[in-house]
């Protein structure tokens, strides 16, 4: 297997000869996959590139209308898009084609040389890793800004200025939830560096709840199903339910990201349930999306690893992620708790 530092060679050598690069930013939309998408725009331009397009072809949340120069990130669909038009595609802050090109794909794959595409990211492994190879250059850190920092703009002698070093920070503390976890070597470091580049930290980290986000945390905590033989909250999204969903809070409700809260403020928080999982029914039941967060200290088993025995497409950090299941909410469900049953046993045994 090649090593970091070759990978980030040869993606080098394709950014030099590329002339037009399109930047894809990942979904969910986070501080991560926005911030990553300007730094590696703002540094392209610094080395001389002229052509360069971002686009993300997921929903951007309301809450990150204010990220500054979000207007460079075009919210844009997939069959308006010519990829042959591109030389280089770089595809950040994910690690499976759906976090990129939407869960259609594989309509759109045949459409795309593999050769022009580049991967930079801070998750798990995933099937990226694999499909790409020498050209996916995947390092287990804080957050995919810093990767590309490390090897990239460091490297290239780029001095940042104070604009990229706060996308870089918001990136950073959002992946690191202001620094609960996610701790890396040097995350410390790495933020002073962006700090001492004038970051505004109190500004940063100055962030509100809207009433929806708050009306569907109380919601969401009552629909939620406790599973103690299995340490595991549970909330169940089928069809019925999303149509109360929708009916209380919109029909854009999982596009505004209004389940994030809930995520991060209830999911693996509550005393020996240290594994939350949200699973959603999609294409009229007939598939299954599904999130987990895992606390971060004390717990054994890993949350996609299960999930990814249980049939399911999963990718994301350790403690938190997503993924897909080509079968019905009950059958979904049905699978997870089998699965985290047979690994619970066999760590008792």
């Amino acid at each position: 297997m090649n090593s970091s530092e070759t990978i980030a060679k040869n993606i080098l050598y394709k950014i030099n000869k590329a002339e037009k690069i399109l930047i894809i930013a990942s979904k969910p939309i986070d501080c991560d996959s926005l911030g990553t998408a300007l730094t590696i725009d703002w540094w392209l331009k610094k080395i001389g590139k002229k052509e360069i397009f971002i686009y993300t072809f997921a929903y951007i949340p309301d809450n990150f209308r204010t990220f500054h120069s979000l207007e460079r990130v075009v919210q844009n669909q997939m069959s308006k898009v010519d990829f042959k038009f591109f030389d280089l595609i770089i595809l950040a802050d994910g690690n499976s084609w759906r976090q990129f090109l939407t869960n259609d794909y594989n309509k759109y794959l045949s459409e795309i040389d593999k050769n022009k595409v580049v991967n930079i990211d801070h998750h798990e492994q995933g099937e990226l890793n694999e499909i790409l190879a020498d050209s996916s250059l995947r390092v287990l850190d804080s957050c995919t800004s810093k990767v590309f920092y490390d090897f990239f703009i460091e490297p290239s002698g780029v001095v940042l200025d104070k604009e990229v070093s706060t996308w870089m920070y918001l990136a950073l503390i959002g992946d690191t939830g202001t620094f609960s976890f996610g701790i890396y070597p040097k995350t410390f470091s790495f933020a002073d560096l962006l700090i001492n580049n004038k970051v505004d930290h109190i500004k940063a980290v100055d962030f509100d709840i809207t009433k929806n986000s708050m009306d569907f945390l109380v919601w969401a905590i009552k629909h939620t199903d406790y599973y103690p033989e299995i340490q595991s909250t549970i909330f169940l999204i089928d069809d019925e339910k999303n149509k109360e969903i929708i009916n209380k809070f919109g029909k854009n409700w999982d596009k505004d990201d209004i389940d994030r809260y809930y995520k991060s403020v209830f999911m693996r928080m509550v005393r020996d349930f240290p594994y939350g999982i949200i699973l959603e029914a999609r294409d009229d039941n007939t598939k299954t999306e599904v999130s987990w967060r895992t606390k971060n200290y004390g717990t054994k088993i890993e949350i996609m690893k299960v999930l990814q025995k249980a049939g399911f497409k999963a990718g994301g950090h350790r403690h938190a992620g997503g993924g897909m299941g080509d079968f019905p909410i009950v059958e979904a469900k049905n699978r997870f708790i089998t699965e985290i049953k047979r690994v619970i046993k066999e760590l008792s045994d």
